[in-house]
């Protein structure tokens, strides 16, 4: 639940949020592992390992979280080219966790984070922005809650000559107590991570080529690090974080005619560079280029048919993964049919 005022000053404009959340979530766990013996590939005959009903977990945790949560954001804006944005948010939390040998551990904690935020119009076209953000939330495996911090600064040119969109930026964000799994155990098995670093640059374009086509672009790089100084994998880069991502997307609309609704089309690709399968850097999953497309068809004025289908051409690639050898989801299928009123 939030309430929003808006208010004139002169030649300041203000937009005052104020609001209340709160959650309360359940949550079991359970991790069952066992050996199973090698396969051929090219003839395989799939083992499996032992029978389930006889074998009892290695890992689980009962997870009992409720918070509470009051947030107040204020943002003013002086004559049309400076705008700050300050926000408080205090969060009660009351954990609890429940590990498989039925020792339960539970704390209650109030925390205050803030954020803050910087607009500069340089020109009616172009703006330069800076801001900075506190997180906190349940940790995965432990009471104590992930906490974070983020500084970031970027530009967005929005050119008068089209409808378009070129943002940029810079960031960095740091991470304590985040739940990571230990792949250095046979099996993995989960651990916390005293702090963890992430620097990166994030590309997008957004543009209007024509009244029927539409094109959007995005490039990511993501360098991590793990800085705990108690961990055995201190300076590694954290597993199944992929360096460079880069994705393009392009829809084409033919006008409706007569009887006939309004048409889009859509097709794109998704890159995924490298990443360590592991935070211990033992080796690294494949890069890989998958192709989506989509369709959607105005059955009617108010009714909208769409068809989208993820990995087109079902590639197959090997992914990061903890403790076993996985593969990216193959082609999928989906299709809805939504009417609004």
């Amino acid at each position: 639940m939030h309430l929003q005022y808006d208010a004139d000053f002169g030649t300041v404009g203000s937009r005052t949020l104020v609001g209340l959340q709160y959650s309360d979530i359940s949550a079991d766990s359970r991790t069952w592992y066992a050996p199973a013996s090698s396969i051929d590939y090219t003839d395989p005959v799939y083992t499996g390992g032992l029978d389930l009903d006889a074998l009892a977990p290695y890992t689980g945790t009962r997870t009992d979280d409720s918070i509470a949560s009051i947030y107040l954001q204020e943002e003013l804006t002086f004559s049309d080219r400076l705008i700050a944005t300050i926000g408080l948010r205090h969060d009660r939390m009351d954990l609890s966790r429940t590990a498989l040998d039925g020792t339960r551990t539970q704390a209650d904690f109030n925390k205050t984070t803030s954020r803050l935020g910087l607009t500069y119009k340089i020109t009616p076209e172009l703006s330069t922005y800076f801001s900075y953000a506190e997180s906190v939330l349940p940790a995965a495996l432990t009471v104590e809650p992930e906490e974070g911090e983020q500084y970031e600064l970027g530009m967005k040119y929005r050119p008068a000559a089209m409808n378009a969109l070129f943002t940029a930026a810079v960031y960095d964000l740091r991470k304590t107590n985040i739940t990571r799994q230990d792949t250095s155990e046979n099996p993995p098995v989960p651990r916390t991570i005293g702090e963890i670093r992430a620097r990166g640059i994030e590309l997008e374009a957004r543009a209007e080529i024509s009244p029927e086509l539409n094109l959007i672009a995005a490039y990511s790089y993501t360098d991590t690090e793990i800085t705990d100084r108690l961990s055995p994998n201190q300076g590694n880069s954290l597993g199944n974080v992929p360096r460079h991502l880069a994705s393009v997307w392009m829809d084409y609309t033919l006008q409706g005619h007569g009887a006939r609704g309004d048409m889009t089309f859509g097709i794109g690709a998704r890159y995924k560079g490298t990443a360590y399968i592991g935070d211990d850097n033992g080796s690294k999953s494949d890069a890989a280029v998958l192709i989506d497309a989509a369709y959607s068809y105005a059955l009617r004025k108010d009714t909208v048919l769409s068809v989208n289908v993820t990995n087109l051409l079902d590639e197959k690639h090997r992914e990061a993964a903890s403790g076993a050898i996985t593969y990216n989801p193959g082609r999928e299928i989906t299709a809805t049919l939504r009417r609004t009123w």
